[in-house]
C-alpha cells in the first residue's frame, strides 16, 4: 500500500511542478538522444513536458531525479533529491520551522548548465527557493 501511495505522490509532484506527464514517443528524438547521451545506464523513467521544457524522471536509491532538456535537446537543469541531513544547516533549520506535519516533504539540489546551484524545498503546496549557500531567495505556493 506504500508504494502505490509513493508512486501516486510522485506522479502528482511531477505534473503539479514539473508539467504534463508525456508518453515517450511524445518526446523529440533529439531530446531523448541526449539524455540517453548523458545517462546511458537510466532505462526507467518517466517523461513530462512544461512550455517548450522536457523534463525525464527517474531515481536512484530511491531519491528522485529530473533533468530538464530544451526542445532542441540542449540541457537546461537538473534536480538531485536529498535526504535533509544533506542540506545546508540553514535550509535544515527552515524545513523544521515551516514543515512541521507537512506529509509532502521534497528537497532538491539544482545544477543549471551555466554551473550556478541552488536547492529547491518543497513542503506541501509550496516551493522554497535556496542560492548555494543556503539562504532563502524566494517561497510561494503551488496550484492546489
Amino acid at each position: 500500500m506504500k508504494k502505490i501511495i509513493v508512486a501516486c505522490f510522485m506522479a502528482f509532484l511531477a505534473i503539479c511542478t514539473h508539467g504534463q506527464i508525456i508518453e515517450s514517443a511524445l518526446v523529440p528524438s533529439v531530446v531523448k538522444n541526449a539524455f540517453a547521451e548523458g545517462f546511458p545506464t537510466i532505462i526507467d523513467v518517466i517523461w513530462s513536458t512544461n512550455n517548450n521544457y522536457y523534463n525525464v524522471s527517474y531515481e536512484i536509491d530511491q531519491l528522485k531525479k529530473i533533468v530538464t532538456y530544451d526542445e532542441s535537446g540542449v540541457y537546461i537543469e537538473s534536480r538531485a533529491g536529498l535526504l535533509l541531513p544533506e542540506l545546508p544547516t540553514s535550509i535544515q533549520e527552515y524545513v523544521k520551522l515551516n514543515g512541521e506535519g507537512d506529509f509532502l516533504k521534497e528537497y532538491y539540489k539544482v545544477l543549471r548548465a551555466d554551473g550556478v546551484e541552488s536547492y529547491e524545498v518543497f513542503l506541501h503546496f509550496n516551493i522554497s527557493l535556496f542560492d548555494a549557500n543556503g539562504v532563502l531567495t524566494k517561497s510561494s505556493a503551488t496550484n492546489q
